[in-house]
């Protein structure tokens, strides 16, 4: 490593300054992802049980229905148990980095001919520091900043779209089922007129 010139610290190579931010921005999209996943278990399934597998929480109720019985052709209310997954009911914490731009300004301290067999001749090891930039004034007194001798970074980066949170939610919709209780009597009939 050099040692910057104008005391900002020490150089670094550029592709380490670089690699660290992006990898910064994987590291917090990972950790955002695995929040999400252990809300998902806490929340969402039973506790695990050795040789069992885990079924989501449910919650369930009661409701009345009004509809016309095809044995007697009225109109009848059947009480109705609904049992709908819980994670369906919860706004998800679904926080992921869509993009993230980086923009670095560095100056070049120092280089050298890159020293490893798998790198193209020619290759240069790059040394930089954050740049300094002044403010100067020009010929007709307007204040400017000067960054010469910058090398301006511009990264955009994208992610895909996860598609597997979409699957768990289409899995649980589709789990969410509705029961008549089983009776021996016949439904109740509604009076006329109701």
């Amino acid at each position: 490593m050099a040692d910057d010139p104008q005391g900002r610290g020490e150089a670094q190579l550029i592709e380490h300054l670089v690699g660290s931010v992006l990898s910064s921005v994987v590291k917090a999209q990972g950790l955002a992802a695995s929040q999400l996943v252990d809300m998902v278990d806490k929340i969402g399934f039973e506790p695990a049980t050795p040789g069992v597998s885990r079924k989501p929480r449910t919650f369930s109720f009661d409701f009345y229905r009004t509809e016309l019985d095809p044995a007697t052709n009225q109109i009848v209310r059947k009480q109705i148990t609904a049992t709908v997954p819980l994670l369906t009911l919860i706004n998800l914490p679904a926080i992921s980095i869509q993009e993230a731009t980086i923009d670095m300004d560095l100056q070049l301290v120092a280089h050298e001919q890159a020293s490893d067999a798998g790198t193209d001749q020619g290759a240069l090891n790059l040394y930089v520091v954050p740049a300094k930039k002044q403010v100067v004034r020009t010929a007709d007194q307007a204040l400017v900043v000067d960054s010469a001798g910058t090398i301006k970074i511009h990264v955009v980066m994208r992610q895909e779209s996860a598609l597997g949170l979409d699957k768990i939610q289409s899995l649980l919709d589709s789990g969410t089922e509705e029961k008549s209780p089983a009776s021996t009597s016949a439904p109740e009939a509604l009076p006329p007129g109701k």
